[in-house]
C-alpha cells in the first residue's frame, strides 16, 4: 500500500487485501475521518503500487502482479482536485 497527502486528504493506493477489493483508491478526509472510494478503476493498482505527489498531480507506479506474473506497464497521473486521470505507458518499467 502507498499513500500521499494532498492538503487535508490522504490518498491510499493498493490494498493489503488483494482479493475481493476493487482496483481503485481510497481518499480519507483527515478532518472528518470519512473515507471515499475513488470513482475510477485501475489495472493492477493493488499490487504494491507506489505513489508520489508533485504539488499538482499524483503519480502512481503500477506494482508487479505477483500472482499473474504481470510486470507494470506504466504510470497513472491523477489530478487530486478533479480525479481526472491519464495513463502514461512506460516500456521495460518492470525490468
Amino acid at each position: 500500500m502507498s499513500a500521499v497527502l494532498v492538503g487535508d486528504r490522504a490518498f491510499l493506493f493498493g490494498s493489503p487485501w488483494a482479493r475481493n477489493v476493487p482496483e481503485t483508491f481510497f481518499i480519507v478526509d483527515l478532518n472528518t475521518m470519512q473515507v471515499e472510494i475513488g470513482p475510477l478503476e485501475f489495472n493492477y493498482l493493488k499490487w504494491d503500487s507506489k505513489a508520489v505527489y508533485d504539488g499538482k498531480f499524483i503519480y502512481v507506479i503500477i506494482g508487479y502482479n505477483t500472482v499473474l506474473k504481470v510486470p507494470p506497464k506504466g504510470i497513472y497521473q491523477i489530478n487530486p482536485q478533479t480525479l481526472q486521470h491519464s495513463f502514461i505507458p512506460v516500456e521495460n518499467l518492470g525490468k
